[in-house]
């Protein structure tokens, strides 16, 4: 950590020395400033999307938009719009999620999911933020911002009809907005009615060994079909005078959801030769569900001579439940039942008080943030009951001083005080850091801006990495298809976060190109490991010891009309990650679980006279790789996404947009082995993803 400390202190250090030999003139940022210049004004690295560049993504849920963010791999969404967002290689919640500037107790899947399933509409803007900082902690190396649009500027009422079709079924969302305002009141009344249908496939290939010889081999054939209905109602009233504010927030969610998968296994009567493939069994499973959520949130902001005082309250309640029947019937046609019961209750509150004020050439900001989670999970397996409770408290002060050294350099500083406690089943465990952070943005050159940041950071276990519920595996029992359970003694990271940004803004505002170096070092790094407990094998978190990640990150967006190539918006984004993990228990040195060699997105878009607009948006993921000598070796293919979008604008107001994703069916396919004494196993999955369409109809009334 000390190495890492010195580096970053000698970077910023020498950028302020360099500073101080040339004096340039003041930039100034109107009110009415965009998001390049928003980003170019930004004291640690921003990345900005406005609503223009929200709606190419052609996403109808703000849980879409974030899985298309460049450099963001957000995997799938669960049953209830929840996601575990990765950055940078790294697997676990690498990425912290805020919703207007607030993070949600223990990643909660819940009050994610929530805002998650609202229309992309209903987003202002998305900031994508990199590095340390007093404000937002170093727990993750990337944080995302959601800005919700809160005021309404006329009076009006937006309509979004859409309906499209995945593999031959039909979904549909309708969004009615209505927006308003009278005097120093003004509202904003979103209802959304929403009909998903997702359909999944995949094939595995299970084979096992003792002694080299294949004494197992089985093929599973899987399909499913998941729907889910919808209603979001979530109001934003807000009143205004003389600079200070009121906002209300409250939040309906009801979710109703119906899942259906069927499994057929053949196998091999001589594995050893691989001849005797017949119908060995089958599965179905029908799943019902429902989840509530109800959330209140209260903001306030008042002017003060210098400065605002702002504070913000929030509550959330939420409640989820699930049945599923399993039937199992063997190959001689024996038919064996299971039936599983889930249920979830969260209540979570959560408040934060803060001050902003100019000092001469200082600009201070100070705050005081607190939360409470409390969970339960209940699980019935077969009339066997069992009962879960989980909680935790957060609170947290900062500070953070931004002040000019000269007209074109800036140094911010900072001090994070984190104080946690986690309550699994009954035990309490206190954890806390006092994270001091350094950030300095310097102008070197007209149109160049070099930022460089150095902080602490804790990253806490989520309550599910804690509880002991069990996930039962139900193809299989191995260590490639193991239970899975929390660790009620896993322990925080703790980490260093350091970044070296340059950027270069193009004249006349045709773009801007950056380039990213960042590392960081990791004490009590946590991956998910397999062991055999009695009879089974479970799949739990551990800390494994030390951890570096490093790497290179290059982005772009390109105004090329500006340039005079061709008409149009070209972005892209490029991530090339590196990791070093010195593993206690092995007493060797690897690399970190599921590394992928790089990722890139690359969006265009242009228009076509004067009522089309079309573009393109594609991410590749490489290869992924994990390798854990004598025990475990994967694979994961490299997979491409491609979207299609086109705008049609029938008329002031009104537009017609089409959709199409996954145009290249981007399957996720994965060789796994593992081996423990004798015996060794091996699977191959395929998932199977399918294109979908989308027409939507939306405009202003």
């Amino acid at each position: 950590m000390n190495k890492l400390w010195m580096a970053g202190l000698l970077a910023v250090l020498g950028g302020q020395a360099a500073a101080e030999e040339q004096v340039l003139s003041t930039v100034t940022v109107t009110a009415g400033a965009d998001a390049l210049e928003e980003r170019r004004q930004a004291v640690t690295q921003k990345v900005i999307l406005n609503q223009a560049e929200i709606a190419n993504l052609g996403a109808t849920t703000v849980s879409e938009v974030i899985s298309k963010l460049p450099g963001i791999d957000a995997g799938s969404q669960d049953a209830h719009g929840g996601q575990s967002m990765r950055a940078r290689g790294m697997v676990r919640d690498s990425v912290q999620l805020l919703i207007d500037g607030e993070r949600v107790g223990s990643n909660s899947r819940m009050a994610a999911a929530s805002v998650g399933r609202l229309p992309s509409g209903e987003l202002e803007r998305v900031e994508i933020l990199r590095g340390s900082s007093a404000e937002f902690g170093g727990g993750a190396s990337v944080t995302v911002n959601l800005v919700m649009k809160k005021t309404a500027k006329k009076s009006d009422t937006t309509v979004k009809l859409a309906t499209g079709t995945r593999d031959g079924r039909v979904f549909g969302q309708s969004t009615v907005t209505r927006r308003g305002n009278a005097g120093e009141f003004s509202w904003v009344l979103p209802l959304t009615i929403n009909h998903h249908v997702m359909v999944s496939g995949s094939d595995s290939d299970r084979q096992a060994f003792t002694g080299g010889a294949r004494n197992a081999w089985s093929r599973d054939e899987n399909d499913g079909r998941f729907t889910m209905n919808e209603l979001v109602f979530s109001p934003r009233l807000n009143w205004r005078r003389d600079g200070d504010s009121f906002s209300i927030w409250p939040t309906l969610f009801r979710g109703d959801t119906r899942r259906w998968g069927n499994m057929d296994r053949s196998s091999y009567a001589d594995p050893l030769a691989g001849t005797g493939l017949a119908a060995d069994g089958s599965r179905a499973d029908r799943e019902s569900g429902k989840t509530r959520l109800y959330r209140l949130r209260l903001e306030g902001e008042r002017k003060l001579d210098g400065g605002k005082l702002s504070s913000r309250l929030a509550w959330m309640k939420g409640q989820r439940d699930t049945d599923t029947r399993r039937d199992y019937r063997s190959a001689s046609g024996v038919l064996t039942q299971a039936d599983e019961n889930l249920a979830r209750d969260e209540d979570e509150l959560n408040g934060m008080v803060r001050l902003d004020r100019g000092l001469g050439s200082h600009f201070l900001s100070l705050a005081l943030e607190g939360a409470r989670l409390e969970r339960e999970d209940r699980q019935d397996l077969s009339g066997a009951t069992s009962r879960y409770q989980t909680g935790e408290r957060q609170t947290i002060a900062w500070v953070q001083d931004e002040f000019a050294l000269d007209p074109r350099t800036t140094l911010t500083l900072g001090l994070r005080g984190e104080q946690f406690r986690l309550d699994v089943e009954g035990d309490s465990r206190r954890h806390g850091i006092v994270a001091p952070s350094l950030a300095l943005r310097w102008e070197p050159a007209e149109r160049w801006v070099f930022r460089s940041s150095i902080g602490r950071g804790l990253k806490l276990p989520r309550l599910d990495e804690l509880s002991n519920r069990p996930v039962l595996s139900l193809s299989a029992n191995t260590p490639l298809e193991a239970d899975q359970r929390g660790n009620p003694d896993l322990r925080p990271e703790r980490s260093t976060n350091f970044e070296v940004v340059l950027e270069h803004y193009l004249p006349a505002d045709a773009g801007v190109v950056g380039f990213n170096l960042y590392a960081r070092q990791t004490s009590d790094f946590v991956e998910r490991r397999v062991a055999l407990e009695g009879a089974r094998w479970v799949d739990r978190p551990y800390n494994e010891g030390d951890a570096e990640h490093w790497g290179a990150e290059l982005d772009a967006k390109l105004n090329l009309a500006k340039l005079g190539v061709v008409p149009g918006t070209l972005k892209g984004h490029l991530t090339v990650p590196r990791s070093r993990v010195h593993d206690e228990r092995l007493d060797l040195t690897r690399e970190a679980r599921e590394s992928p060699r790089y990722q890139l997105s690359l969006g265009y878009e242009r228009p076509f006279g004067e009522r089309v607009t079309a573009g393109f948006d594609v991410q590749h993921f490489a290869e992924v790789k994990t390798s854990i000598p004598g025990e475990r070796q994967e694979r994961t293919e490299d997979r491409t996404v491609l979207d299609l979008f086109a705008v049609y604008r029938l008329q002031p107001g009104l537009n017609l947009r089409f959709n199409a994703n996954n145009l290249l069916r981007a399957d996720t396919c994965k060789l796994a082995r593992a081996s423990a004494a004798a015996d060794a196993w091996q699977l191959e999955t395929c998932s199977r993803n399918v294109p979908s369409y989308m027409l939507t109809l939306e405009g202003s009334l």
